[in-house]
């Protein structure tokens, strides 16, 4: 008992309970193809359980957990070869990108603005939901940096990639809109990197839209973040 509760105390128990998560998570999604099964959504779930059920405060998780999320960095900037492979399509459609970019970023931050003003949201907490459409390296740093608080804002950066990445192509096939630039930039600057990892299981050309996506919009959102 003593051995386990060494464990469960060490930074090894949370980063192994958040691979074994993912792991099945990602075997489920594999069997079943929906993205109601989204990989990330049933990998939390899951840790809340084992948290709730054998009663282990989220410190104790956080321990090990914390540690996996500084590979969000690399791992966001690993997108870039497959935005490498597809240049040529992102050079011809590099005015749509900035373009898409700029108004999918804008129309973020106003939105969220606009209702933190109509609820009387303390400024703690609009800055803190503001960057949620951007990658979690991008969106963190510009909370902390007005104040922020970064609990929330990866909770909101996490939320709404999967809700993107769920009902992103719903809408799209809703709308029989089945070009690949607008249904990879559309990913991208709505629902970051899980958006992104969606976009590539539709397509190469759609997942390197989405990449270069979540990079501009990351810029463009950090640029507009100075008039908030």
């Amino acid at each position: 008992m003593q051995i386990l509760l060494n464990v469960i105390d060490s930074p090894l128990f949370g980063i192994f309970l958040t691979i074994v998560a993912y792991y099945l998570a990602r075997q489920i999604y594999r069997k079943f193809k929906s993205p109601l099964f989204n990989p990330l959504l049933l990998s939390i779930i899951f840790v809340v359980i084992i948290l709730l059920v054998f009663q282990i405060d989220y410190e104790t998780y956080a321990l090990g957990g914390d540690i996996i999320r500084y590979f969000i960095g690399p791992a966001t900037v690993i997108l870039g070869i497959s935005v490498y492979q597809k240049r040529a399509i992102v050079k011809k459609y590099w005015p749509v990108v900035l373009a898409s970019s700029i108004i999918g970023a804008a129309t973020s931050l106003i939105t969220v603005w606009l209702l933190a003003q109509a609820f009387l949201l303390e400024s703690e907490i609009l800055y803190s939901l503001l960057p949620k459409s951007v990658t979690a390296a991008i969106a963190v740093n510009l909370s902390e940096g007005y104040g922020g608080l970064r609990a929330l804002t990866v909770i909101c950066v996490a939320f709404t990639g999967i809700v993107g990445a769920i009902l992103n192509p719903i809408i799209l096939k809703k709308l029989k809109l089945k070009n690949k630039i607008a249904t990879g930039l559309s990913m991208g600057v709505s629902s970051h990197v899980i958006g992104t990892a969606r976009a590539k299981e539709i397509g190469e050309v759609e997942g390197a839209l989405s990449s270069v996506a979540i990079a501009t919009a990351g810029f463009i959102t950090a640029l507009i973040y100075l008039f908030f």
